[in-house]
């Protein structure tokens, strides 16, 4: 039975940024303010530095929920017995950016004050019609949806040819192509390099991570794991790595392969037997059985 947990990640951030209105701009404006206070419509009501972590927090959450998972909807199909993990490293990153958040919420009046006055030609465009603190609230949000698919139970549900359904079934493959996709693009850059340092082989300990948790949805994908754990296992504790560069490229090679065709069996060569050899030998006729004679002894 396939059965995933898909984890789809919460993620919302106030920007900064509210719309710019023509009367924000007052009578008799004799320029525009430049990309620094506003931008294609819209005006910076705080210094945008205060913003910034949140863009690498929601890529350290999805490349979490991607790590182990497979792509499924909104969100990630995870092993629902490895998920919690997953689930622990998630929830890590959300906590500072709640507490990023919570900042700018108790703070958000001084902010605002602090980027007119940094900004003082252009004070009455930020400060007019900048949102409330509650209104700034409203638009952060954080947490992980969290739900169970079971492929037979849809089935029994009768949506057989369900797209959902079709895309369950299809999740070993699409595993497979991801596999192969990463081991191809880490093989071509590696081939041109002499050696490699030890942050650079920590895309193949994350695809062996990867193949061994998915490897109920195809059984290819938990040989890769166990071929590549092999190679990791032999490693060095520090690198950078040149004699164990062929046998990394070997696994990686074939991890690639993994899509395609097995290779058919070709039978053992026999040799070609000559023309004398092949002529079937004769076979000897029997000797004539002669009578017994009779020996008379006198």
């Amino acid at each position: 039975m396939t059965q995933v947990t898909v984890l789809a990640p919460v993620f919302h951030v106030y920007g900064g940024e509210h719309v710019l209105r023509r009367e924000d701009l007052g009578k008799g404006a004799e320029q525009l303010p430049d990309s620094r206070i506003a931008s294609l419509g819209v005006k910076k009501v705080i210094d945008p530095d205060h913003l910034k972590p949140f863009d690498k927090w929601r890529k350290q959450v999805w490349a979490i929920a991607a790590k182990r998972g497979i792509r499924i909807m909104d969100g990630f199909g995870h092993n629902p017995a490895e998920v919690s993990e997953t689930v622990t490293e998630i929830q890590a990153v959300l906590a500072d950016a709640r507490k990023q958040a919570a900042f700018l919420v108790s703070d958000w009046d001084a902010l605002v004050d602090a980027w007119a006055m940094a900004n003082p030609q252009w004070e009455t465009l930020i400060r007019k019609g900048a949102p409330d603190r509650a209104w700034v609230r409203s638009r952060f949000e954080f947490g992980i949806h969290a739900y169970p698919l079971a492929l037979d139970a849809l089935q029994d549900m009768g949506l057989a040819g369900n797209q959902l359904v079709q895309e369950m079934e299809g999740l070993g493959d699409k595993l497979v192509r991801e596999l192969t996709t990463a081991a191809t693009e880490m093989w071509q850059e590696f081939m041109t390099r002499p050696k490699i340092g030890k942050n650079q082989i920590s895309p193949l300990v994350t695809m062996a991570q990867k193949a061994k948790s998915l490897a109920f949805l195809d059984a290819r994908a938990g040989k890769a794991a166990v071929e590549i754990r092999k190679v990791l296992d032999a490693l060095p504790s520090s690198g950078p790595y040149e004699r164990e560069l062929p046998d990394i490229l070997r696994v990686l090679r074939q991890v690639a392969k993994l899509g395609l065709p097995a290779e058919p069996e070709i039978p053992p060569l026999v040799p070609k037997a000559s023309a004398q050899e092949a002529r079937p030998k004769a076979v000897p006729e029997p000797l004539p059985i002669q009578p017994a004679t009779r020996v008379w002894a006198f």
